[in-house]
């Protein structure tokens, strides 16, 4: 296919910033962002460097979302409704007639990591995400998981009124996830399938002594390595590629950590990008960590990897005691993998027969 070379001067911008960061040379305006090698960590980059050379504020992630294209992203930056910010981003069209499947965001605030997993599932399934409030680098962040929750299910109802509501969400995502169940069903509304990713009951875990960090960062190394092995060689080069532009990027994150803070007052809108993730997830972190789940009068789906960190199964972190039912799914992977190519397969496939059981009313 021929490559198209930019038309205008914001083209000719972005193109020459995709060429820097995906070290790839020509790249034309409607080819896409992560079939020329971009993932998430690049895409902190590029949101970073779009807005130090062209807009001068904050971009947010989702906006790859809906421009993967140079062609795209020029359209949408040139749009006066950039900067509003909205917690609801559509990650796949689907068919709008169908009950969409609502991604909440992990830790990190951002919803680029479900890109992979919607892209998986059915075409005709709609799939939504939630970001955190305060990515912008101007509205406040919240103090807990009950206003985010409550934002959230303001937000999914203005796109679908009525149930069943499927929700999801990886790691502190399941938590948020969990608590706007507890209110649709409080309000009435029916739930067909909660999803929990990777998610745990992190607020009766008990303060953590040097060995279990250790013990914790040596299962890490090892679970990463296990992933490693099920690879074939191109997977695995890119797998490196991945984990070591990770690396940097997370280091870069604990670097502004020492610089950021989650209060409103101390951020602007043009702050360097690292310094504002490091503040959402710092506040991230401590909110689903206060946070106590009531007990749920419904069915939980747990999704969790073949072998589990020895924190979360050395105590009562599970659902067993609070749902009045857990369903649980044993993936072949191991932790920190199921969002990750290949393996985010595996996980849409069972996530898929999990949706046609709550559409069709299977057991």
């Amino acid at each position: 296919q021929p490559i198209t070379p930019p038309r205008t001067e914001m083209e000719t911008a972005l193109v020459q910033i995709w060429q820097d960061l995906l070290n790839v040379r020509p790249i034309g305006v409607n080819q896409d962002f992560f079939a020329l090698g971009g993932h998430s960590m690049l895409a902190v980059h590029l949101v970073d460097e779009i807005r130090r050379q062209i807009t001068g504020q904050n971009v947010p992630l989702s906006l790859l979302l809906q421009a993967s294209t140079v062609a795209e992203m020029a359209e949408v930056l040139q749009d006066d409704s950039l900067g509003e910010w909205s917690p609801l981003v559509q990650i796949k069209q689907g068919d709008p007639t169908k009950p969409a499947l609502f991604c909440v965001h992990g830790a990190g605030g951002n919803v680029l990591t479900y890109r992979e997993l919607a892209d998986h599932l059915p075409p005709e399934q709609p799939v939504f995400g939630l970001q955190t409030q305060g990515l912008d680098g101007k509205l406040p962040l919240l103090d807990s998981v009950e206003e985010m929750a409550t934002l959230y299910r303001t937000q999914i109802q203005r796109v679908q009124p009525q149930g069943p509501y499927m929700l999801t969400g990886y790691c502190m995502g399941g938590t948020v996830a969990l608590e706007i169940a507890q209110q649709l069903k409080a309000e009435g509304y029916e739930v067909g399938l909660l999803a929990l990713l990777e998610t745990y009951n992190w607020n009766v875990m008990r303060e953590e002594s040097f060995w279990d960090k250790a013990f914790y960062w040596l299962q890490k190394f090892d679970f990463h390595w296990r992933n490693f092995t099920l690879l074939n060689w191109k997977q695995k080069r890119l797998f490196l590629g991945e984990k070591w532009a990770a690396l940097k990027d997370r280091t870069k994150v604990w670097r502004g950590a020492s610089s950021s803070s989650p209060k409103k007052e101390d951020r602007s809108e043009g702050q360097d990008p690292h310094a504002l993730i490091a503040a959402v997830w710092a506040n991230n972190d401590r909110v689903s960590i206060k946070y106590k789940p009531r007990a749920y009068d419904g069915t939980i789906t747990a999704f969790t990897p073949a072998k589990e960190y020895s924190i979360y199964t050395s105590q009562d972190t599970g659902w067993e005691k609070l749902a009045k039912r857990v369903e649980k799914k044993v993936l072949p992977i191991y932790p920190a993998g199921m969002l990750l190519e290949p393996f985010v397969a595996t996980l849409a496939a069972e996530m898929a027969k999990s949706i046609d059981a709550t559409l069709h009313g299977d057991t």
